[in-house]
């Protein structure tokens, strides 16, 4: 075959005009091409997507929002408060307005309880104990005659013991 020239198909594909077709083999020929049957079509479905289950739950959750983040910035924004939910998406509140949003983008946002009783302790009580941010443990009791000294952030530092020689 040659660029620009006719196309040449050889004459055996086609039948001579002298040549009788036989029902006989007509209806072979149907017969075996009647019992081809099609393939049954298979049905992939796409695998099931993690949901967490405490999502359905919280009052609150992160939204991901899926465009461009210079490095370290923080993937999720939020947390935004819940106003519905439906099978695929929830209604969420963002900053003042409300919009849906896909589940895929859904994290639970797990946020302390306040209570509606103050628990701060008071100064001038002598028995309420003072674990909270800034306080030092108290310094361990000196041995040997020497005094522990801590640092500027509260850790304690060792004195190294003197070698015998």
């Amino acid at each position: 075959m040659v660029f620009g020239e006719a196309l040449v198909v050889p004459g055996e594909f086609f039948l001579s005009p002298n040549t009788a077709i036989d029902d006989n083999n007509l209806t072979i020929l149907w017969h075996t091409v009647g019992k081809y049957q099609p393939c049954v079509q298979t049905h992939k479905t796409s695998p099931p997507r993690y949901f967490p289950k405490s999502l359905i739950a919280s009052k609150y959750v992160f939204v991901k929002y899926d465009t461009y983040k210079p490095p370290l910035a923080r993937p999720y924004q939020g947390p935004y408060a819940i106003l519905e939910r439906n099978s695929k998406a929830f209604r969420v509140s963002i900053s003042g307005g409300s919009d849906w949003v896909s589940i895929d983008c859904l994290k639970p946002a797990y946020l302390e309880e306040e209570d509606s009783t103050p628990t701060s302790p008071h100064v001038d009580d002598p028995t309420s104990s003072s674990h909270h941010l800034g306080a030092r443990p108290p310094a361990p009791s000196p041995k040997d005659g020497l005094r522990p000294t801590s640092s500027r952030t509260g850790q304690l530092i060792r004195q190294p013991d003197l070698l015998d020689l």
